[in-house]
């Protein structure tokens, strides 16, 4: 058994995670944590307690917390915690979502390599479709008043902006690959080469999905992402129908109305977050 010790934890958070909302989200799983189990040690007990209570969420976010909770109380592994995740032979997949929930949107852009991270962050933040982000170049950047002018769906050009936080990530990104105004912002290149991919938009689905896998969030392809801006803006933000189809670039509201209404599933999941916490 060892003794628990928030300040530690959070002490710990700050040291290993940039991404704000990381860190909030894993005290929050410890303040459930804490009152699931004895609330004073971290035992076996209590994280087989955590694992079965986050098999039934089916939230990576849970497991992503216990990870971190051991490694901040015993990283040398002195007790050997597991965090047993055996199934029966009746257990069945959890139902995949169209919609992504934004917190565990966060945790990919903290997860991700730098490139895949980028581009999820950029494609919430415009709504960008996946041929769209792959053809911009550099010089359709403008850092200046944070936008980005393309040609988009049916040869249509499109302006969208980005946060200041992007346009910091961008710069960097820009200068410490060295592209030129005519270079491609993010591009998939042969291993171990320069030489670009020929499928690049299918090299894109690809990493993402199996980069998203290996953190336990699964069905991921560019255009959930996408989706997900579209709920976020809706169920989140309160922004109405004609306000997402505006903004998501939809030539009709017909395609829009996808955002219109809630399942049942995502009322229990926003019950959880903020009503019963």
């Amino acid at each position: 058994m060892i003794p628990i010790d928030t300040e530690k934890f959070k002490q710990y958070l700050n040291v290993e995670y940039t991404n704000k909302k990381t860190i909030r989200n894993y005290l929050l799983a410890e303040k459930r944590f804490r009152n699931m189990t004895n609330g004073t040690y971290l035992d076996q007990d209590a994280i087989d307690t955590w694992v079965n209570f986050s098999r039934k969420k089916n939230n990576p976010l849970n497991f992503g917390f216990i990870k971190a909770y051991i490694r901040c109380y015993d990283p040398d592994q002195v007790n050997r915690y597991e965090i047993k995740k055996t199934r029966s032979r009746k257990y069945k997949p959890a139902k995949l979502h169209r919609f992504i929930e934004k917190d565990i949107i966060d945790y990919l852009i903290d997860k991700l390599s730098p490139k895949l991270s980028h581009m999820v962050r950029l494609m919430f933040e415009t709504g960008l479709r996946r041929e769209e982000i792959l053809n911009i170049q550099v010089k359709d950047l403008n850092l200046i008043d944070r936008e980005i002018v393309g040609i988009g769906k049916n040869n249509k050009q499109f302006r969208v902006r980005f946060s200041p936080t992007t346009k910091d990530l961008l710069l960097e990104w820009c200068m410490s690959n060295h592209l030129r105004n005519d270079n491609k912002v993010f591009e998939f290149f042969k291993k171990g080469t320069k030489i670009p991919l020929k499928n690049q938009e299918w090299q894109f689905w690809y990493e993402l999905r199996k980069q998203c896998e290996s953190f336990g969030v699964h069905g991921v392809h560019p255009h959930r992402i996408r989706h997900s801006l579209g709920y976020f803006l809706r169920a989140d933000k309160g922004f109405d129908l004609e306000q997402v189809r505006v903004k998501l670039r939809h030539s009709n509201l017909e395609t829009t109305k996808i955002y219109a209404s809630a399942t049942e599933d995502e009322i229990a999941m926003k019950e959880d977050k903020e009503v019963f916490d």
